[in-house]
């Protein structure tokens, strides 16, 4: 069994009061992103494995890639599997269990998203290969307000993260910091649109994620 190391962190307030720096787990970003570090090959993993640098990046892409698809999906047990099971969420928040609670209540305010991942950006750490830094630019489409909301909105979003690799498999070392880009109305409310009956229509409402069974039980379990 590993013992993994804890590096103490101080915790600064927003201006809305949300928690800041939130890591305190074996990984940390204080590494300052963009640096031209690079990992040396005499650093190895716990598991005694030295991995290639590109398929380290390809195993945090996909992870921020699920992370997009499982939020789209409302899939919450699945997400909160994204994360080391003793994920620091604030200072005085911690695990899985309180992070899948935290994510119900925050996706209960959007019905349909659609998340879409661009740029990312890994830094791994030149002195410890289970441990990454990382940006992931993202644009999504939501729609505010919950599943009978008429509001459509799209968003420029920049997600900062820490990586941690545990017994072979990459996951998020703490809570992901959320950073607005902006946030926007659009011309045309596909919401108001009638249904597309794709491919008939290259216009119109779609079915997904909404035809989706997690996202169908996700709402449907908001009623009982």
């Amino acid at each position: 069994m590993h013992r993994w190391r804890r590096r103490s962190r101080r915790t600064q307030p927003t201006r809305s009061g949300e928690l800041r720096e939130q890591d305190e787990g074996a990984c940390s970003d204080v590494r300052r992103l963009g640096s031209n570090q690079q990992v040396e090959p005499r650093y190895r993993s716990r598991l005694g494995r030295a991995p290639t640098l590109g398929s380290v990046h390809e195993e945090i892409r996909q992870l921020a890639a699920r992370y997009a698809f499982y939020t789209d999906a409302k899939d919450i047990d699945a997400l909160v599997e994204l994360y080391v099971p003793d994920v620091r969420i604030s200072s005085t928040l911690a695990g899985r269990e309180t992070l899948h609670r935290l994510m119900t209540e925050a996706l209960r305010g959007v019905g349909i998203t659609f998340l879409n991942i661009g740029t990312h950006m890994i830094e791994p750490d030149p002195h410890d290969v289970d441990c990454a830094t990382g940006v992931v630019y993202c644009k999504a489409e939501i729609q505010d307000g919950g599943p009978d909301s008429d509001r459509w909105i799209h968003q420029a979003i920049q997600y900062h993260d820490v990586y941690e690799r545990r017994d072979g498999r990459w996951y998020f070392g703490a809570n992901r910091k959320h950073f607005l880009v902006y946030g926007a109305e659009i011309g045309e409310n596909p919401l108001t649109l009638g249904n597309a009956d794709w491919p008939t229509k290259q216009t119109g409402r779609g079915t997904h994620p909404q035809a989706l069974a997690t996202w169908q039980a996700f709402f449907r379990s908001a009623q009982l």
